[in-house]
């Protein structure tokens, strides 16, 4: 179902845990040792800069391809680039930029994800996650929230959204860290990590 980046929610016959940080209760999709359909997934995001380019017309030096669909207008590419300087990352996390591309890539996919706002993020199956590999594109508003009312006098800003799977998570190894008949520092992160999504994301 798509939870427009709501974290695990809207599951069918849900196992209901509590959890005791912040009076929050988290609502996990899946049966206890069902096995690995329902393991959560961990992933390493990447969110790269991008933008539609002019192609250069290399037969005409100066000049740019048109656009077949219209002649008067140059024909555009969708380019990527991923600013590599530790100091240029840093800024770019310390802005809202990568939770309101994380949000909308979610709503616009039908996606249910946790996010930590850098590297990580995490989905209640591997079926229900992302294409591994893809490449989404995704549009937001540099300056301001989709719905802030100025959002139309705002620039649009392009990034480019891939993921790749780290590990799987079994389900029934997270119940046993919410009963605390397990520990684990992998889940602990996962669970903090759901949670500090539930407060941003929706």
């Amino acid at each position: 179902g798509g939870g427009g980046g709501r974290p695990y929610g809207g599951a069918p016959h849900p196992t209901e845990t509590k959890v005791l940080t912040n009076q929050n209760k988290l609502m996990l999709s899946g049966s206890p040792g069902s096995g690995g359909s329902d393991d959560f997934v961990q992933c390493e995001v990447t969110i790269k800069n991008a933008s539609w380019r002019r192609i250069k017309d290399e037969a005409n030096p100066g000049e740019f391809v048109k656009d077949p669909a219209n002649p008067d207008r140059d024909a555009r590419e969708f380019s990527t680039r991923e600013d590599d300087r530790p100091e240029q990352k840093k800024r770019f996390l310390r802005t809202h930029l990568p939770w309101r591309v994380m949000k909308k890539w979610a709503a616009e996919n039908g996606m249910e994800v946790a996010y930590d706002g850098a590297a990580k993020a995490y989905f209640p199956s591997e079926a229900r996650g992302p294409e591994m590999g893809r490449e989404y594109r995704v549009k937001v508003k540099k300056d301001c929230e989709e719905d802030d009312p100025d959002a139309e006098r705002v620039r649009d800003q392009w990034f480019a959204v891939s993921f790749e799977k780290t590990i799987s998570i079994p389900f029934k190894d997270v119940v046993g860290v919410l009963m605390g008949t397990e520990s684990s520092i992998e889940i602990s992160t996962m669970l903090n990590v759901i949670l500090k999504s539930g407060a941003v994301l929706t």
